[in-house]
């Protein structure tokens, strides 16, 4: 059963009602609606409210990242999806932040791995999109920035042309943050063993 309710109102921290229109999507952190915010159509990712003390713990660092860095922040490419807005729970059970509705064309990398995605993407699109994800972190790096939890599920990209965008970017710490690290495929080994901290190098490793 979807956590918000279609037409429900909420509100930013900034004090701007956006109105829910519908449910697109869902995954382990949270659900993503389509909401209307003055007029103009936005993706809201909504968290799961936690329960344990451990997902409490996390919550909280969730939200001082959001409200003290990632919205005060420009993203470093156009490509990112970066969060624009902090978005309260009534309740103040849990929260969400506002960002960027992105075309239907684009396609997560697991369907790419799966052979779902459709239409096949050609030679030329899968360089393009290595190229621009390449560049897309390293514009990340360069501010000083690591996305941390590299994954299938962050960056999506247009089959037909190559183009890429960069999502779930609720992740992006300062260099050199801990990070609980949940995709354990692509994470670099010393993040495994409780030995570093997301960093640049990590990024490279999770990227390559």
């Amino acid at each position: 059963m979807p956590m918000l309710k279609i037409g429900q109102t909420l509100m930013s921290l900034e004090g701007q009602a956006l109105r829910v229109l519908e449910l697109i999507g869902e995954g382990g952190q949270g659900e993503v609606y389509k909401v209307q915010l003055d007029g103009q159509k936005f993706a809201l990712k909504w968290y799961h409210q936690p329960a344990s003390r451990a997902q409490k713990q996390w919550a909280a660092e969730q939200r001082r990242a959001l409200t003290s860095y990632l919205v005060q922040q420009s993203p470093p490419d156009p490509r990112f999806i970066w969060p624009l807005a902090v978005v309260e729970d009534p309740h103040r059970r849990t929260f969400g932040y506002l960002m960027e509705l992105f075309p239907s064309q684009y396609q997560g990398l697991e369907s790419l791995v799966l052979g779902q995605m459709r239409p096949i993407p050609g030679f030329r699109a899968l360089c393009r999109a290595a190229i621009g994800l390449a560049e897309c972190f390293r514009k990340l790096h360069n501010m000083g920035a690591c996305y941390k939890d590299i994954n299938l599920g962050g960056p999506v990209i247009d089959p037909r042309t190559g183009e890429v965008l960069v999502c779930d970017t609720d992740n992006v710490r300062v260099n050199k943050t801990p990070g609980n690290i949940l995709f354990v495929f692509f994470a670099a080994p010393e993040l495994i063993r409780g030995e570093g901290l997301c960093q640049t190098n990590t990024d490279i490793h999770s990227l390559a």
